[in-house]
């Protein structure tokens, strides 16, 4: 069995509830950090109640503006970074679905490289609403990746 450090970052809070019980699925979960732009005193009660309630160290970073996505964990880079975690997930409040966790991280292993990454597969007319990525059918590797794009590149998204 392989052990390791785990953080997991989240971009928002709304989704959090929902998915705050697959922790218990991820070994050796080591922090979790809730990033936006509200003010920390919005979540005080909450980040503290969370915490004791998965037994894990739940923290709120402030941005003191909205970065984006990569922009707020680029922000709190040496918070986050600061016990070396060595898997990290990010989890955008945007985004809706089971958030399978295990699995992302056992491909992530398997596969290697610097990132995983959940995509969807959606229509032609609707991809450019999102981040459109190309990846190798064999290896999985991600050759390009493009943010909302003017024309269509793929219907792979994130």
């Amino acid at each position: 069995m392989r052990f390791f450090s785990s953080a997991w970052v989240l971009l928002g809070c709304s989704i959090f509830p929902q998915i705050a019980g697959k922790k218990l699925r991820i070994p050796n979960l080591a922090h979790i950090f809730l990033i936006g732009f509200y003010e920390e005193r919005e979540f005080a009660l909450y980040v503290s109640s969370i915490s004791n309630e998965l037994r894990v160290p739940v923290r709120y970073l402030k941005e003191d503006k909205p970065h984006g996505s990569t922009g707020g964990m680029y922000y709190f880079r040496d918070m986050i970074m600061e016990d070396g975690p060595s898997h990290i997930f990010l989890l955008n409040c945007d985004v809706c679905c089971s958030f399978p966790l295990p699995d992302m991280l056992e491909a992530h292993i398997k596969y290697g490289g610097m990132g995983t990454m959940l995509v969807i597969k959606v229509s032609a007319e609707s991809a450019n609403e999102f981040g459109e990525l190309v990846a190798d059918l064999v290896t999985k590797e991600l050759l390009h990746y493009t943010e909302k794009p003017e024309t269509f590149v793929c219907a792979w998204c994130s």
